[in-house]
């Protein structure tokens, strides 16, 4: 399931850099972050709505049927994106291209950015069942339900960001997120204990992500149209990657509170804005 995932992750982003530049591909891109950001909070919702009522094993009947329908459209409807000189697999040439990659400050600050961003929400993600079930004496039912607000929150960030792209560079958008979650880890510190102002934070938290994925998304990928496919692999390796080891770092030392989730969001949203400042080259 992971390798599959992984793959769909890495050739879908190398297929939008194939055929789209510029604005184009900042908006096209500003769809796929809003779905690759909104289904790890929709999933478990949607996931334990189905397991509830019709049983643990109709959630993988739900999946196979779902990506059987994707596959039929693929077969169906998919066309070449890539035009290019076709080259052979040779492991020295991607190990030559990740080397490029991981030596140029443009992929590593704005690849930071990605992955600090994912890994904010991931974090949240994760802490959220704990602070709303076990803090606040909520059930798995109701947590599932107020889950969805969160979601909403990425769909509105992803939404203002298509609204004022032509307008706002995405640089400038970059640099002004960080301040986003930061007010969402001071409202999770200061406001009590109850889940309209918890989840408000969160869903301050996830508009931020909404609005930063796809401009850290499309500045990673537009210098790169040669290097789209290694470029979108490496990223989303290394975002996978730092979102789980950040998790099981945190879970290790017990951020499993409404206090300790607002510290963490509150310290990402400084390395944010270091990352934003060591990418873009101004505050």
């Amino acid at each position: 399931q992971g390798l599959g995932a992984g793959c769909g992750a890495v050739v879908s982003r190398a297929m939008l850099r194939d055929s789209f530049a510029g604005p184009a591909l900042r908006n096209a891109l500003s769809y796929v972050a809003i779905a690759a950001a909104f289904t790890p909070i929709i999933a478990p919702a949607l996931g334990g709505f189905i397991g509830y009522h019709f049983g643990w094993y109709s959630v993988f009947l739900v999946m196979f049927l779902y990506l059987a329908g994707l596959w039929l459209l693929l077969l169906v409807s998919f066309k070449e994106t890539h035009h290019g000189e076709r080259q052979t697999l040779r492991f020295t040439t991607i190990i030559a291209n990740y080397k490029h990659l991981l030596g140029a400050r443009h992929f590593l600050g704005h690849g930071g950015m990605l992955w600090g961003q994912f890994s904010l929400m991931m974090v949240a993600v994760s802490v959220m069942p704990y602070v709303m079930q076990q803090q606040i004496g909520m059930t798995a039912a109701e947590y599932g339900t107020w889950a969805l607000i969160p979601a909403m929150g990425l769909l509105l960030g992803g939404v203002v960001n298509n609204r004022i792209q032509h307008k706002v560079a995405a640089a400038d958008v970059l640099r002004l997120s960080p301040f986003i979650q930061l007010t969402a880890g001071l409202w999770l510190l200061v406001m009590p204990l109850q889940p309209v102002w918890v989840i408000s934070a969160i869903f301050i938290q996830a508009f931020g992500n909404g609005m930063a994925f796809p401009n850290a998304m499309s500045r990673l990928l537009e210098p790169y149209q040669g290097l789209a496919g290694a470029a979108a692999a490496l990223s989303g390796a290394l975002q996978m990657l730092s979102a789980s080891v950040l998790t099981a770092i945190l879970a290790y030392y017990g951020v499993a509170t409404a206090v300790s989730l607002g510290v963490c969001i509150v310290l990402g949203a400084v390395g944010l804005k270091l990352l934003s400042w060591y990418a873009i080259g101004r505050w």
